[in-house]
């Protein structure tokens, strides 16, 4: 009986470890992500400003 607890308790706490690994890539996948869509906020606004200069510039 007490060889199967522990068995049971080592089972348990590897599952734990193995949902922390799961929750930790996801946190950092989620992390990439928010960067990216920043990245890609700030290009597109430098792209919205040169072409207003551009337009000003040329009178388009």
């Amino acid at each position: 009986m007490y060889i199967e607890t522990v068995t049971v308790i080592a089972l348990i706490i590897a599952l734990a470890y193995e949902i922390n690994d799961i929750i930790l890539s996801y946190e950092n996948r989620l992390s990439a992500c928010h960067q990216t869509e920043e990245a890609n906020r700030q290009l597109m606004t430098s792209l919205s400003v040169c072409r207003l200069t551009r337009t000003d510039t040329c009178g388009y």
